[in-house]
């Protein structure tokens, strides 16, 4: 099994050296215990990104974090989240967990934890920090089975309890793909809706399937957040776009049917990356503290886009590449990020 780091980690290092102090590639791989060319890279990646800034000292070229970088364990992307809305969110987590127990001898789900929690949220307006991410409307501080949450139990006032009560039943009469699919209609949300439809397409024998209904749907969802996501992603995602287009006139488009199936996953997770990011600045003031935490990750992610790209590309004739553009302009984005990341560890 591989130990190596993955690349959003390494950023976060990184970020973390240049909160404690500005410093130079050599100044920050020392600190950082990453080596220099790796540290070079990411640096250029985060000032191409504009979250750091460049200066001249002593002749050297010196590195500045343009605003804070936060780390916070408990939450996701390491948003900066006051301990008090933690707690809140920890005596919730406690009083589901316990009832549903009471309830059903049926597992809990964290996505049935998080739609519980979130219509409670909604109906009293507890102004938790909740946004859209990959399988709906996600809280900032996440449930996770190995934590116990009975020690920040405190008690809840009766209305909000009956209100936990009714969507813990109804959630127990529903499987968790039927309680997904549920809320994003309850909260008319057609690019959520859309993301269900093609991974139902996608599930069933490929030949068959008309791809227009794919790529209508994909190109709706990228109209709806073209204005969250940056340039450089909207082109790798219009890229994808003419990708499944030509894969789709393969006679054996079915052989390679899950690599199709996990390109789209892997999409998914670039966009809806994106659309929580804009999400989470609802509830921290700053925007720029926002960006430094989702940078390491969607730079991780857009790695993953263009590999599985580049992948799906090599199932094609070879006359179906040399004719169209997006490829050429693909492998340029993939040629030059294997020569940047050559000598990451």
């Amino acid at each position: 099994m591989s130990n190596r780091i993955s690349t959003s980690n390494l950023i976060k290092t990184l970020l973390l050296e240049l909160n404690k102090a500005p410093g130079s590639i050599a100044d920050l791989s020392k600190r950082s215990g990453i080596n220099f060319n790796s540290v070079k890279t990411y640096l250029e990646m985060l000032s191409d990104s504009n979250v750091v800034a460049k200066e001249i000292a002593n002749n050297k070229i010196i590195y500045i974090l343009k605003n804070n970088c936060y780390n916070d364990k408990d939450t996701y992307f390491g948003l900066p989240i006051k301990q008090e809305i933690k707690e809140k969110v920890y005596s919730l987590y406690s009083y589901i967990t316990k009832k549903w127990k009471e309830t059903t001898t049926k597992p809990i789900s964290k996505t049935q934890i998080q739609k519980i929690l979130y219509k409670t949220n909604k109906n009293f307006n507890l102004n938790l920090p909740f946004g859209w991410f990959k399988y709906g409307q996600a809280c900032a501080v996440p449930y996770s089975y190995n934590m116990n949450y009975d020690n920040f139990f405190k008690d809840l006032p009766d209305n909000i309890t009956k209100d936990l009560d009714i969507n813990i039943t109804n959630c127990i009469n529903e499987n968790v793909t039927k309680t997904k699919e549920k809320h994003y209609i309850d909260e008319n949300n057609p690019v959520y809706i859309a993301k269900e439809k093609i991974i139902k397409e996608l599930n069933t024998e490929l030949k068959s399937l008309d791809i227009k209904i794919i790529l209508n749907l994909y190109n709706m969802i990228l109209d709806n957040e073209a204005k969250k996501i940056n340039k450089n992603t909207m082109r790798l995602l219009d890229d994808y776009s003419q990708l499944l287009k030509d894969l789709f006139k393969l006679n054996n488009i079915d052989d390679v049917a899950n690599e199709v199936r996990e390109s789209f996953n892997i999409i998914w997770d670039l966009i809806s990356t994106f659309i929580y990011k804009e999400d989470m600045k609802k509830y921290i003031t700053n925007p720029n503290i926002v960006e430094n935490c989702f940078i390491p990750n969607i730079i991780e992610t857009r790695e993953k886009v263009i590999d599985v790209c580049i992948n799906l590309k090599s199932y094609l004739p070879f006359k179906e590449i040399k004719k169209n553009d997006n490829y050429l302009k693909l492998k340029e984005i993939q040629e030059k990020m294997k020569q940047k990341l050559k000598n990451i560890s």
